[in-house]
């Protein structure tokens, strides 16, 4: 019998870029992906945060949704949380940088 794995989707988002840091719990990912652009003719780079998504068994199948019950809604409020501390402290280290 052949073991089935956990997917690894949110490993890239639709454009194909890989998350630059992701944080998991009880089934749940929260995936924060890297944008770069230019401003005033210097590339920038800036954070967002992909939708999460929590995983569940189906059979012998693991599949996502972007759908959480009551019960998932402290655990997806620590991880975002923990999301936006990242993206906060990621963005004051660069400006300090480009400062």
């Amino acid at each position: 019998m052949a073991t089935k794995t956990k997917p690894e989707a949110n490993k890239t988002e639709s454009n194909g870029s890989k998350p630059v840091q992701v944080y998991k719990a009880k089934g749940i990912r929260v995936s924060i992906f890297a944008n770069t652009s230019e401003k005033d003719g210097k590339p920038t780079t800036f954070y967002k945060m992909a939708a999460p998504q929590k995983f569940y068994r189906d059979g012998e199948e693991w599949k996502a949704t972007q759908s959480f019950s009551g019960s998932d809604l402290p655990v997806l409020q620590l991880l975002i949380g923990r999301a936006f501390v990242w993206i906060i402290d990621t963005e004051a280290t660069q400006s300090k940088e480009e400062g």
